[in-house]
């Protein structure tokens, strides 16, 4: 054994375990794929954020999202992630702005 604890010391410490803190729990994949094939980003309510890829306008925000069969009443198409989170949830949206200007300062 090295000075460091370990008997190579090129070794890589091994993976933390599932249980650990600092590893985030995995998103099932096919929860995040609708019956479409779109990816669901946020649910809100009756309404998601879906991510349908392609040049123009790949997000959409999608009023009355039926998640068993990927279809909804009405839908607003955006060019950005930030333009769709806030259709989404325009609260939490100024919420998230608000408290990142309050706390952020040039320089820091």
């Amino acid at each position: 054994m090295s000075e460091f604890g370990r008997s190579n010391p090129n070794e890589d410490d091994p993976e933390p375990k599932a249980s650990s803190p600092s590893r985030s729990p995995a998103i099932e994949v096919s929860q995040a794929i609708d019956p479409k094939g779109r990816i669901v980003l946020e649910r809100f309510g009756r309404d998601a954020l879906l991510f349908r890829g392609g040049k123009y306008q790949p997000f959409v925000v999608a009023h009355g999202y039926d998640e068993k069969t990927g279809e909804w009443s009405h839908g607003n198409y955006l060019d950005t992630v930030s333009e769709a989170v806030e259709k989404l949830n325009p609260k939490a949206a100024r919420s998230a702005r608000n408290s990142t200007h309050r706390h952020w300062e040039p320089g820091r």
